[in-house]
């Protein structure tokens, strides 16, 4: 009686011993630990990618080949400005909202894209004076079809761009610029995050939604004081929102995760890595003055790492802090240029229904549902977050359910992403939902592994209790 219960007591102590070590390995994703990443100044990324555990594993990029301001060319000449009120925002102007949803760039360095596309589509709102037209044009075209405007040719996500380089060969009607000024919308080509994307890969009638630009141009100011803060003001109040660059830091990616208050602002506290310089493109939507503030105010900006961090994808920077504002890029539009439909009345976002906490190596069954304002039907694509891709699928009927199933084969968090166009090839904005896949494991698989290691264990336990083989 003795003998077994001191076996059963190394069992217990050999169990012990086992499943902290199992434990250590779960705490661990794919040979990663992400304990503590927030608050290290250093990228887990050499090459642009923060991850975060706080924030559900989300990724913000940066670009990796940062810019440099003394390769910025500038010979656009100064506005003279005039007296610029104490507070101006696109978001409000007039009681109306003339920005468009802020989107997510995904692990990819495009948000030079992002802001360049973001900025022209509040500016195509502007002239077309339609606050609610909401445009949505192709990052992906860009990526892809524009392999020029990268730092590094053809690396756009990697190594990330120059914005004004993006209005250069989007306007741009020789080979480097596709053969075309202008952009298609993002049904022509819609986003994977994903630099290797032939442009053979946009729809037959792209150039069917091509929108132009008139003219764009770039500052440099190399400093912070009044006269360039007014020189800016006067940009945006009267020509929209401009492109900016800054300078991220692990801070600044916190920041917008944990604050999501239109009254927030980041401050500057001088952190900016000058070795670093501009490796993050954003956009300046409007600011406020306020006298309490060390540098006089902040700028209302907007962002391309989704709409769960800041204030729906938006956020408020001091004025200077991490020079933003140092360099900016702005476009212009005429609306001669281009025709949008009188009934240009897009579909409304896809509801996604279905599994969000799951194993790998299982199927499982979604659900997607949009509806059409003029009632036609409905083409379905859907990213799975793990390279599948579903192709216009349809069409549907408005407000029917469109049910298809998924596995994925790896374990980790995907983001489902998902959009519609209808019948007049009208695209809907993007929408999302995050899933976890987790590894499907046997019970006790550790311990009997462990034991497997160390065969000379069972004789012993054998031993202690008594057992005949």
């Amino acid at each position: 009686m003795k003998k077994k219960i001191l076996g059963i007591f190394i069992m217990m102590l050999l169990i012990g011993l086992v499943v902290p070590l199992v434990n250590s390995t779960d705490e661990n994703i794919e040979g990663k630990n992400y304990n503590n990443i927030l608050f290290d100044e250093k990228p887990i990324y050499e090459d642009c990618i923060y991850n975060t555990n706080n924030l559900a594993f989300k990724n913000f990029s940066k670009i990796s080949d940062p810019l440099v301001p003394s390769l910025i060319n500038d010979d656009t000449p100064k506005k003279n400005f005039f007296d610029l009120p104490n507070y101006f925002s696109w978001m409000d102007h007039e009681g109306q909202d003339w920005t468009t949803p802020a989107k997510n760039q995904g692990d990819c360095g495009s948000c030079w894209i992002f802001a360049a596309l973001g900025t022209l589509e509040s500016v195509i709102e502007i002239q077309e004076n339609l606050s609610d037209l909401n445009p949505d044009l192709s990052e992906q075209y860009v990526l892809s079809c524009l392999p020029m405007a990268a730092n590094v040719y053809g690396r756009g996500c990697i190594y990330g761009g120059d914005p004004n380089n993006a209005y250069k060969y989007i306007k741009a009607i020789n080979e480097s610029g596709n053969g075309c000024n202008g952009v298609p919308l993002e049904i022509c080509m819609p986003y994977q995050a994903d630099e290797t994307v032939d442009c053979k890969e946009k729809s037959a009638d792209w150039e069917t939604y091509l929108v132009p630009i008139t003219d764009y141009g770039n500052y440099w100011w190399g400093n912070h004081n009044e006269s360039t803060l007014n020189q800016i003001k006067t940009r945006i109040i009267e020509s929209g929102p401009v492109v900016t660059g800054i300078n991220v830091t692990n801070k600044f990616t916190l920041f917008g995760g944990i604050h999501h208050d239109q009254t927030d602002f980041y401050p500057d506290t001088h952190e900016q890595e000058w070795s670093g310089w501009l490796n993050h493109i954003i956009i300046i939507v409007g600011w406020k003055d306020d006298p309490s503030i060390n540098n006089g105010g902040y700028w209302i900006c907007k962002n391309s790492w989704g709409t769960t961090w800041g204030y729906d994808g938006f956020f408020n920077i001091e004025y200077g802090a991490l020079f933003t504002g140092w360099y900016i890029v702005w476009v212009e539009y005429d609306s001669e240029s281009y025709e949008w439909s009188d009934n240009y009345n897009p579909p409304n976002i896809v509801n996604i229904d279905g599994q969000i906490n799951g194993k790998k190596g299982i199927d499982y069954e979604y659900t997607f549902i949009a509806t059409d304002p003029n009632e036609l039907e409905l083409f379905y694509y859907i990213q799975w977050g793990d390279g599948e891709i579903e192709e216009w699928i349809g069409p549907f009927d408005s407000n029917s359910e469109m049910k298809i199933n998924h596995t994925w084969n790896k374990k980790g968090p995907y983001i489902i992403t998902a959009m519609v166009k209808n019948t007049d090839n009208i695209g809907s904005k993007w929408s999302t939902i995050e899933v976890s896949m987790t590894k499907n494991k046997a019970i006790n698989t550790p311990f009997i592994t462990f034991l497997e290691n160390h065969p000379h264990l069972f004789s012993l336990i054998r031993q202690i209790l008594g057992l005949k083989i």
